[in-house]
């Protein structure tokens, strides 16, 4: 049968042939599950830093009167006296955040912040950079260091030797607490290091939103969009995309967190020097962080776009991986050998570090 052009136009301009409406709404069901995935990794990155910004503090000083409590019974009313571990190990964590904000403390954060904003644009970016990737070692070392000094048995010196030793373990050797002693000054160096990391990279995030030349923050806009070719033509696994699923909701809290802090605190700022609004302040302020954390979320949506259609993968996985983080985080839960290697990966965002920087006086 002779099909001729008439026919030919007449069909392609008819709304006949659509896509069907199980189609479209397989696509819409894809974009929600990769969506819903980052939401929920933002919001356990956001709970693990609020509980110990505002949870851990209440911890600590029940915890203390826990152990004196317990303490005092063992001495004047002789009773058998129930394991302090849980607590112990809180003190152990408020010892190492105190002793860094101590020694974080000696340094001229302001010396630093104009050190940071007399170099040259190029410099700029190459710290930016540099402590970018300083951040994501110092956070995979510091996660597994951090563990291991808070699962370490406790130590049984300043005065409470004995005492301890008998609620905890009667025959620790002192090879034992020269590990915990040794894991305990390694865990405050390490504090302080990423800590500083984190600062250099707050003060050149800060110091490009505030310069008169948008040549710096563009750079770093550009930054991110180099991320796509890394990793839009390699080869990935399953597992090696929940990996990177998992880093990029740390990186989005972290972003996130570099935005509210750098805002809020030039807002802060300019209503003490300007007399305008607030309102008109927090706009200004916060467009330029707006763009920045706008643009992260765009380029991680064509990564994904990419990483799914070259290597095949079949976007409803990330309903799985989903499942898998709601798995890990609830108590008694079955481990997959999948969750064994990768579950870690969700828990790269340290909060000492980032707790000290709330407390610290980052910007001058």
């Amino acid at each position: 049968m002779f099909y001729g052009f008439k026919d030919y136009l007449i069909g392609q301009c008819s709304f006949g042939k659509t896509p069907s409406e199980t189609y479209s709404g397989d696509k819409q069901e894809k974009i929600c599950d990769f969506v819903q995935l980052v939401l929920f990794g933002f919001c356990i990155c956001l709970s693990s830093f609020l509980f110990h910004l505002i949870i851990l503090p209440i911890r600590i000083v029940t915890g203390v009167f826990v152990i004196l409590s317990r303490l005092l019974k063992k001495i004047f009313k002789k009773t058998p006296v129930l394991s302090c571990n849980a607590e112990f190990h809180d003190c152990v964590k408020f010892f190492v955040f105190c002793i860094s904000c101590f020694f974080l403390g000696l340094v001229d954060l302001s010396k630093l912040y104009h050190f940071i904003r007399g170099q040259n644009i190029v410099k700029l970016y190459v710290i930016f950079n540099v402590c970018e990737i300083a951040d994501k070692l110092c956070c995979s070392f510091g996660l597994d260091l951090l563990n291991a000094v808070v699962n370490s048995p406790p130590v049984n010196v300043f005065g409470f030797s004995r005492l301890i030793s008998k609620m905890h373990q009667p025959h620790m050797s002192s090879e034992k607490n020269f590990k915990f002693i040794t894991l305990l000054v390694i865990s405050s160096v390490y504090c302080c290091i990423h800590t500083l990391v984190l600062i250099y990279q707050i003060i050149a995030l800060n110091v490009a939103i505030n310069s008169h030349s948008n040549a710096l923050l563009t750079l770093l806009l550009s930054n991110q969009f180099v991320e796509l070719k890394s990793s839009v033509f390699k080869k990935f696994e399953k597992e090696n995309l929940f990996q990177l699923s998992c880093s990029e909701m740390v990186e989005r809290m972290v972003i996130f967190m570099f935005c509210v802090m750098i805002g809020w605190r030039n807002v802060l700022q300019l209503t003490s020097d300007d007399r305008a609004s607030f309102w008109q302040l927090v706009v200004l302020t916060f467009t330029p962080l707006l763009i920045t954390y706008v643009s992260e979320i765009f380029v991680d949506w064509l990564k994904h776009c990419f990483i799914t259609k070259f290597n095949a993968i079949n976007p409803m996985v990330y309903d799985t991986y989903f499942s898998i983080l709601c798995n890990d985080i609830t108590p008694f839960s079955s481990i997959s050998p999948l969750q064994n290697n990768v579950t870690s990966c969700v828990y790269l965002i340290v909060p000492c570090p980032f707790r000290m920087l709330i407390y610290l006086k980052l910007l001058p």
